[in-house]
């Protein structure tokens, strides 16, 4: 791919243009804009469009950093065996998924090229109270006496992740599939980062407060468990190494205490009460629950055909549900999903042995410069909290609107400004 800077006058377009807040304010209101559906199928997130013509600018963007190689290494070999799976499998579709999981590597270098950070950190917690306020509106659209956690994804609180707009239609649409795991980590994120910015006077107790209120009617309307994990975490993580008094502590422990049992007795019409209920119920009377027996009986079945076909081992069955479930199905009596819900599985079941060590170095990368460069703890603790979530149960890192705004908070907070000449790639000449 050509290197841009050898043309003067796209690139003296591109610098008055400012390119990094184009991708990066394209991240940022992503949060309450609905996909584009193409077709049945087919849709497509407001910043790929974007990303997708910044390719022009060469294959800089995508390695600048440790980090963004390492993604690289994770997507390409997905992409590769995707490629080989069509031999057996009709899915063009896991071409795409590969490639369009590559687009958002260069969202770490722009981010990185944003001059005034708080501001545009600012900006981010801004536009996720007007995604908040949108979901809401959402929610009681769609509200009735009669939902349960069970009445469908029309019902269930995701924010845009699972909505696209027609083009054909013109029309606001439900996806398939749910997105409540994307969303409410979403929601933490930008919880935790208006906390932390409060924190240094960026912004003010009032600002907090509107978002605290956004994020709590949020919370307790969705009915992702990966959310409270999350948050349980950060807290847990931040309580234990705070400095206050052990009085104070029991104090919050306490407060902490009184409103659970409150929003369980009076609450329990809330989705989120009406899905740990659920939980405790089946863990009670089971010792399991349905969604996560899922989760092992599909790794189980995946570890049982790896025992079989041992190439399999060192090659992957690209980033193809179909192509996934057709390969283990025949390896186990017991229902299993389509997809291998957890990162580790995730990288090795798609992109083989190589994809998963890009993952693995990726992981104590990023950890060893988070717990380095990060200016805010409670960031260090949500990048911690994701880890620990798609590990043990989803892969909710790696889907757009997350994937997204990790990217760009890594880029923001995380790299720092002396690894990089400010905008090197559009402005050398």
């Amino acid at each position: 791919m050509a290197d841009f800077s050898t043309y003067p006058i796209k690139q003296s377009f591109l610098q008055k243009l400012g390119w990094q807040n184009i991708i990066v304010y394209s991240v940022i209101v992503c949060s309450f804009i609905p996909k584009i559906v193409i077709s049945d199928g087919v849709n497509i997130f407001f910043p790929e469009l974007i990303m997708f013509f910044g390719l022009i600018l060469g294959i800089k963007q995508f390695i600048f950093f440790p980090e963004q190689r390492l993604l690289l290494g994770v997507f390409l070999c997905m992409l590769i065996f995707s490629l080989v799976a069509q031999a057996s499998v009709n899915d063009v579709g896991a071409i795409l998924r590969s490639f369009k999981e590559i687009l958002y590597i260069p969202i770490i270098y722009w981010a990185s090229c944003i001059k005034n950070k708080k501001q545009t950190l600012k900006y981010i917690v801004f536009f996720g109270c007007v995604a908040y306020s949108a979901n809401i509106l959402l929610y009681l659209q769609n509200f009735s006496v009669d939902n349960t956690i069970w009445s469908g994804p029309e019902s269930i609180s995701s924010g845009m992740s699972n909505r696209g707009f027609d083009i054909l239609s013109f029309q606001l649409v439900q996806l398939s599939g749910l997105a409540h795991g994307i969303w409410g980590s979403y929601c933490v994120l930008i919880f935790i980062l208006a906390v932390s910015l409060k924190k240094t006077g960026v912004i003010s107790g009032k600002q907090l407060f509107i978002v605290g209120v956004l994020f709590f009617i949020n919370i307790v309307i969705t009915i992702s468990r990966e959310t409270i994990l999350v948050l349980i975490i950060i807290y847990a993580l931040s309580f234990l190494r705070s400095k206050i008094s052990i009085l104070k502590r029991a104090l919050i422990v306490g407060s902490f205490i009184m409103i659970i049992i409150a929003i369980a007795i009076w609450g329990s019409s809330l989705p989120v009460v009406q899905k740990i209920s659920y939980t405790y119920e089946a863990l009670s009377e089971s010792g399991s629950e349905g969604n996560f027996s899922l989760r092992v009986n599909t790794w189980q079945a995946y570890f049982t055909f790896l025992g079989s076909h041992v190439e399999y081992i060192f090659m992957g069955l690209g980033l193809s549900p179909d192509n996934f479930y057709n390969h283990i199905s025949n390896y186990t009596h017991q229902e299993i999903v389509s997809v291998p819900e957890s990162a580790m599985v995730y990288t090795q079941a798609y992109g083989g042995i190589f994809s998963f060590l890009f993952f693995f170095t990726l992981i104590i990368t990023a950890a060893f410069k988070i717990n380095k460069n990060s200016a805010y703890k409670l960031i260090k603790y949500f990048f911690i909290g994701i880890l620990i979530t798609n590990v043990m149960s989803s892969v909710s890192m790696f889907s757009d609107l997350l994937y997204a705004h990790l990217c760009l908070i890594y880029g923001l907070l995380i790299v720092k400004n002396n690894e990089i000449k400010s905008d090197a790639i559009i402005s050398e000449s």
